[in-house]
């Protein structure tokens, strides 16, 4: 059974209710209530609120709950300022014989405020609190409690630059003095170079963070013949791969927690010369013009690396040396990529050149470190 109805007095306003009932003879039932109220009219503030409630009755696995989840909004826009209120919730109960972990409960805010100075200019600042709640015995005990500050700004289309950064800060504390309390920053960078003759196209995705990785153990399993990629070599006392073996190769997470700084890079730059040099301005029929039509260039810079560093400057900016290090490199992996097209869009023939290098290392493994070039 499913009701539904709503409610519109004005225009810009809305109220919207549902309800739902499910039974399965006399075992089980459950019920679903929603209601729902959106306010948009010009020069007023924009709110919107959602509230549902789901109760459940299993009585053949001699199990009950309740959820309710609300979630709000509130902004208001003035020459181009626009603060901003958003709010989650949810409270979670169960009744289980089998676990004293009954349930949860979060209550998140988040106070904003974005600006748009300028039409192709815009920028946010966010701050956020979480308060995370278990329900033990029948009672609501602190868990964690998050906050999180974020700060964004981008820029589009100014002069064929579109480009975006943001920096995220995060400190999350345990009620639970055992639980170690972490910290978490991420920042990106995103930039893109498009020109109208499209003789130059590049674009830039530069990523930071800090965080805790599990260290990763491997293990090999046994299976049946033939079913397995891996074989053991008993005269070197190690396993080798084999299509037709009789183990495969898992890995776990440990309990051991590693702090760690990550980098994630991408640069890519299209260049067409002919292209290029008509939109500076040369004859379009020049012999230069002419001789470079055929060919494009592509290139392709990869860098990613997760390591143990504690002068995390070295990683942020680019100080290669200390990057791929067996004492500090989580994983690292850095590649190159040149293409040559000749004809590049013909459908009747076209020619391609390719070099591409890669050097990689992944100590992510208890046993040790593994390269690769």
């Amino acid at each position: 059974l499913e009701l539904r109805s709503s409610y519109s007095p004005i225009t810009g306003l809305a109220l919207r209710t549902g309800l739902g009932r499910l039974t399965k003879s006399s075992l089980f039932r459950s019920n679903r209530w929603e209601t729902q109220a959106n306010l948009d009219i010009k020069h007023l503030p924009r709110v919107d609120y959602f509230v549902e409630f789901i109760d459940r009755d299993d009585r053949q696995l001699k199990q009950q709950s309740s959820w309710l989840r609300q979630r709000g909004r509130f902004e208001y826009g003035f020459h181009g300022i626009k603060p901003i209120f958003n709010y989650e919730g949810e409270i979670r109960k169960d009744a289980r014989e089998d676990t004293s972990r009954t349930g949860f409960r979060f209550d998140s805010y988040t106070f904003g405020l974005e600006l748009a100075p300028a039409k192709k200019l815009s920028a946010s600042a966010r701050y956020n609190v979480r308060d995370d709640k278990d329900r033990i015995t029948g009672r609501f005990v602190p868990k964690s409690i998050a906050r999180t500050q974020t700060y964004a700004w981008g820029l589009k289309g100014w002069h064929n630059i579109t480009a975006s950064a943001s920096y995220t800060h995060r400190m999350r504390n345990f009620a639970d003095p055992t639980v170690q309390d972490t910290r978490t920053d991420l920042a990106d960078l995103r930039i893109r170079y498009t020109p109208r003759h499209g003789g130059v196209r590049s674009n830039l995705f530069y990523q930071i963070s800090n965080s805790r990785v599990a260290k990763l153990e491997e293990a090999f399993i046994e299976v049946k013949e033939g079913e397995g990629n891996f074989r053991f070599n008993e005269e070197r006392n190690e396993f080798e791969p084999d299509p037709f073996g009789n183990f495969v190769r898992r890995f776990f997470a440990t309990n051991e927690f590693i702090p760690v700084v990550e980098l994630k890079m991408r640069v890519g730059l299209t260049l067409s010369p002919a292209a290029l040099l008509r939109g500076r301005g040369s004859k379009p029929r020049s012999r230069l013009t002419s001789l470079l039509s055929p060919l494009t260039t592509e290139t392709f810079v990869r860098i990613d690396e997760r390591s143990t560093e504690k002068d995390v400057e070295k990683i942020y900016l680019l100080h290669l040396g200390s990057f791929q290090q067996d004492s500090t490199t989580i994983f690292g992996s850095i590649e190159v990529r040149q293409d040559v097209y000749l004809w590049r869009n013909s459908r009747t023939f076209s020619l391609r050149y390719r070099f591409r290098n890669r050097r990689e290392l992944n100590n992510q493994l208890v046993g040790g470190g593994q390269r690769r070039d």
